[in-house]
């Protein structure tokens, strides 16, 4: 599967910004196409409209690409440009779950949403507020509350974003992998998870319940989903800036009456809680863990139905 991005539609630019701002913004959003093709050649860029129908800050793209200083530039975002289009994607999934939608400060985000569905980034102009790395939204959507309630949820995530090569590499652990396939079996996930999920601790009970998971179920791939994002986050955290790291999907801790389920024997043979949770699906999926600060990585005992 191809690495996919999508271009943030509400980043460009009003039909009365200057020319030369223009071209300085779809130079920067070239050279972060063209570092993202050089990590991931399989890499396609998705955009709402055709991209020659572009016209930014009075710029046309036929003039972009005609002019001799920004034509290399433009020819990057043409090779780059996915020829069909995911723009139905969100229409198709919205047929599944009619409340789901995206805003970013109000304003629908379609480019955010397809990111979010299809574990991709958008691309924006280099201006504010899309001079960020990840972009807070609320996506609106029917889910499963804590009681197995089915109804709409108001949730606020973070979509990956580049402006600039630098924001590119800073996305170089999750690039690497994304897209790529799966552990095929058990056996392949304990044979490489040491590279793959380094930041990762398993308890036995964890493992035997992976072991005991078939690869064609579909859990098998929502948890290892999961498990990708939760070694994302412990790679780009710094215990010494934030006491927890930046998690992609909601991690929240039992209640005060419920952490007694959460006992597990550690490691080093001592019995601690290990109550903070990702979520997964289908059913009420939890990965149940706790935060080695010390040694950054995360120690996981469970992994199945809510305890």
């Amino acid at each position: 599967m191809a690495l996919l991005g999508f271009f943030n539609e509400l980043s460009a630019l009003g039909q009365h910004e200057p020319q030369e701002v223009a071209v300085t913004r779809l130079n920067e959003l070239s050279r972060s196409v063209n570092a993202t093709r050089t990590l991931r050649p399989d890499f396609a860029l998705q955009t709402q409209e055709p991209i020659k129908s572009w016209r930014f800050g009075g710029l046309t793209f036929e003039t972009y690409l005609k002019s001799p200083d920004t034509k290399d530039n433009a020819r990057v975002l043409l090779s780059a440009i996915n020829r069909s289009p995911l723009r139905r994607d969100l229409a198709a999934a919205q047929e599944d779950d009619a409340l789901l939608e995206y805003r970013f400060d109000g304003s629908r985000a379609e480019a955010v949403g397809l990111a979010d569905l299809h574990d991709g980034l958008t691309f924006s102009f280099d201006h504010p507020p899309w001079q960020t790395t990840r972009l807070r939204v609320l996506r609106s959507s029917l889910a499963e509350d804590e009681d197995g309630v089915v109804g709409e949820v108001d949730s606020e995530i973070d979509v990956r974003n580049a402006t600039r090569p630098a924001d590119v590499t800073a996305h170089r652990p999750w690039i690497d992998r994304a897209g790529k396939p799966g552990f095929e079996d058990y056996a392949a996930f304990d044979a490489n998870r040491s590279d793959r999920l380094a930041n990762l601790v398993f308890l036995d009970n964890a493992l035997g319940q992976l072991e005991a998971l078939r690869p064609e179920h579909p859990r098998w791939t929502a948890i290892f989903a999961r498990l990708d994002e939760l070694q994302e986050a412990l790679v780009e955290w710094d215990p010494a800036q934030t006491p927890a790291p930046t998690w992609r999907s909601k991690v929240t801790g039992e209640g005060e009456t419920r952490r007694k389920l959460c006992n597990f024997i550690d490691k080093d043979g001592v019995t601690r809680c290990f109550d903070e949770h990702a979520r997964f699906t289908p059913g009420m999926g939890r990965v149940y863990f706790r935060v080695d600060a010390g040694n950054r990585r995360l120690v996981i005992a469970h992994i199945g139905d809510k305890l």
